[in-house]
């Protein structure tokens, strides 16, 4: 089919007509807010998938799709109603994540970005090696996938994946091991795209290095800082130098840097779409979040108790995305702004809280609550319901709130739009059956038989029992601040404890140490492994227990490729500096409970918070060990690099 360019937009107009048809003002009607969330997620998963993952759609027709969207969840709830709904929220609120205040409803923008840069980065990587061939003969023949021209004829697929390139540049690049990376037309280097302009002009042209193993010392994985400076200037030195050689015999890893695992999904490129450029949260006028609101809006998302339609109405309510009187009143002359039950203006606070049936519900409740007494705010009933829901609010009452308020919504709709008017005694029966409904359900779940698992193989041993005392143990901890949102290196505290069985006497070696390298919980734990696997070879020990309180540690070293398959690409080159050191030891790394490695644990915690010590403190208390000490003598062998040693104790 040949279309004019500029009528291009009408060829995707079906995927336009498949949403509209999906998510029609009927079938808004006939769901509640939860239900239309529900369904729009179940949407985005179905229909745009395959077009949107192969053609970068054009602003017009995403604009339409979202208005189809953006109506879907605002309609009305009267079948006879065919009006434009009213949007209370702006779309950017709604689309947040719900840790953010939002229902987590994705931009469908952002969506088509994300899919083909999945789709990018399977080309990239190639996933698909057929594909990739067929692309690369058709449209980059001389080059790499990084370095493809836009000047050829490109079809709408390839030039989408041209106009999205750039986000893969940013968020790309190849964590070294074997070194085949090619230093021009790969990433691998932050100036990766300056490469050719840092070629010093003295340069000899006759040897200029092609892959990055081009710049290390001969039949060794250390970089050879000479030719580095000689090829490009002592300027890039440093930064080639800090690049961490995996001591892998793979290829080099594609590694996406926002990603823990060094994976591309759509998901994970959607993330970073959306925390590239985030708005603020507003904290003026109707569009205000304080903090305790966003509290209580975290904790009503994770409450079990409650009935998803309870949520989503909780969200309105906080969010102050009713149509009260007065709200809805501002868009039309047409609306009653007053309140059906008793004539006064119906704002939030007085149509929950002061509305004489709304105190009368409260006051009958148990237990009872003067809402004439509570706190009143300028916006909305965040005052009022941040004073009701507290930190050591129960989930139970927290439950009884807000179904509370839910069947005051009811009653009011019931009395405005159907004439039919509920008592107090009705309102406070109806909270108590669905209560007891709720928690029927979550019995009724709860005692469910779960489908037996199948044991995975990977599994590391778990041991309450340790095996008999036949070899030297060895057991490993860190301690580092507990903060997953920081994204640079931070100081973990490190602890050592080598017990070994020689003559039947017990051997305790006790190791502080700490290092500036960790950017999370599980790379901190993975360095005191490291370490203890260096002072192990070094002591030269053959038989070792390496004994850690991370699973997810364990799990993966029981693998059959722990380095490729780490759960997290940061801790690749420490990995594979474990296995190298023990690659002479028989070995093997046992999962124990925390309180089974409490010695190990306040050996980090002291070492962390001991980290300024001047110098290491030594001390052998061993009446077997000879003078001087051979542990000490070991330590002293050993190329510590990124760890500094706090103390040593031999008892």
């Amino acid at each position: 089919m040949i279309i004019n360019k500029a009528d291009r937009i009408q060829a995707y107009d079906f995927i336009y007509h498949k949403f509209k048809n999906k998510l029609t003002t009927l079938k808004a009607n006939k769901l509640n807010h939860a239900g239309r969330l529900a369904y729009i997620q179940s949407v985005f998963a179905s229909i745009p998938i395959y077009y949107m993952a192969h053609v970068l759609l054009k602003k017009k027709l995403l604009a339409k799709i979202t208005a189809v969207i953006r109506n879907f969840w605002w309609a009305g709830v009267q079948e006879e109603d065919a009006s434009q709904p009213l949007h209370l929220r702006a779309w950017e609120d709604i689309c947040r994540d719900k840790a953010q205040g939002g229902l987590g409803i994705k931009r469908i923008d952002l969506v088509n970005k994300s899919l083909l840069i999945k789709m990018a980065w399977s080309k990239a990587s190639h996933q698909d090696p057929y594909l990739s061939a067929i692309l690369k003969a058709k449209y980059y023949p001389s080059n790499t996938f990084w370095t493809a021209p836009w000047h050829t004829p490109r079809s709408i697929f390839w030039a989408s994946i041209l106009k999205i390139k750039n986000y893969l540049h940013e968020h790309s690049f190849y964590q070294i091991a074997k070194g085949n990376t090619n230093i021009w037309s790969q990433p691998w280097v932050a100036f990766s795209n300056d490469m050719h302009d840092r070629l010093q002009d003295n340069a000899p042209r006759t040897s200029i290095p092609n892959i990055v193993s081009d710049l290390w010392i001969q039949h060794t994985k250390h970089w050879d800082t000479q030719k580095i400076e000689l090829f490009f200037g002592p300027q890039s030195v440093q930064e080639v130098t800090k690049i961490q050689i995996i001591n892998h015999h793979h290829d080099d890893y594609l590694c996406w840097d926002t990603s823990i695992t060094g994976t591309c999904t759509a998901k994970e490129a959607y993330l970073m779409l959306a925390n590239q450029n985030p708005a603020p949260i507003n904290n003026q006028g109707s569009r205000t979040l304080p903090q305790p609101i966003l509290h209580i809006l975290n904790i009503i998302w994770r409450n079990n108790l409650l009935q998803p339609r309870l949520k989503t109405f909780t969200w309105r309510l906080l969010r102050q995305a009713l149509a009260t009187g007065q709200r809805a009143g501002r868009f039309s002359q047409h609306i009653d702004e007053k309140c059906a039950c008793c004539g006064n203006l119906e704002t939030d606070n007085h149509l929950f809280f002061s509305c004489h049936f709304a105190r009368a519900v409260w006051f009958a409740g148990t237990p009872s609550i003067r809402t004439d007494l509570l706190p009143q705010g300028p916006q909305g009933v965040q005052q009022e319901v941040s004073s009701l829901i507290t930190p050591t609010t129960s989930m139970k009452e927290i439950q009884r709130l807000i179904t509370t308020m839910w069947f005051l919504w009811k009653a009011r709709n019931d009395l405005r739009f159907n004439k039919k008017e509920w008592k107090v005694s009705h309102v406070l029966h109806a909270v108590k059956a669905d209560i007891h409904i709720s928690h029927t359900i979550t019995q009724e779940l709860q005692n469910q038989p779960s489908a037996p698992t199948q044991p995975q193989n990977t599994a590391p041993p778990h041991n309450n029992t340790l095996p008999p005392f036949s070899r030297t143990r060895c057991y490993v901890d860190a301690a580092i601040t507990p903060d997953a949102q920081r994204s640079n290196p931070r100081q973990a505290g490190l602890g050592i404890l080598i017990q070994g069985a020689q003559q039947a006497t017990l051997n305790n070696v006790f190791i502080q140490a700490v290092t500036d390298l960790a950017l999370n919980p599980l790379q901190a734990e993975t360095h005191p492994l490291t370490l203890a696997s260096a002072i192990i070879k070094t002591l030269e020990i053959k038989q070792v227990q390496y004994l850690t309180d991370s699973k997810l540690l364990a799990t993966t070293l029981h693998k059959q490729d722990p380095v490729t398959q780490a759960a997290d690409w940061r801790t690749r080159p420490l990995i594979a500096d474990f296995l190298c050191n023990s690659e002479q030891a028989n070995f093997t790394v046992i999962k124990i409970p925390r309180q089974r490695n409490s010695t190990a644990h306040d050996l980090a915690a002291q070492a962390r918070s001991q980290a300024d010590l001047p110098a290491c403190l030594f001390a052998c208390n061993n009446a077997n060990h000879l003078a001087p000490c051979h542990v000490h003598l070991a330590l002293q062998s050993i190329h510590w690099g990124n760890y500094r040693l706090i103390s040593v104790s031999c008892i």
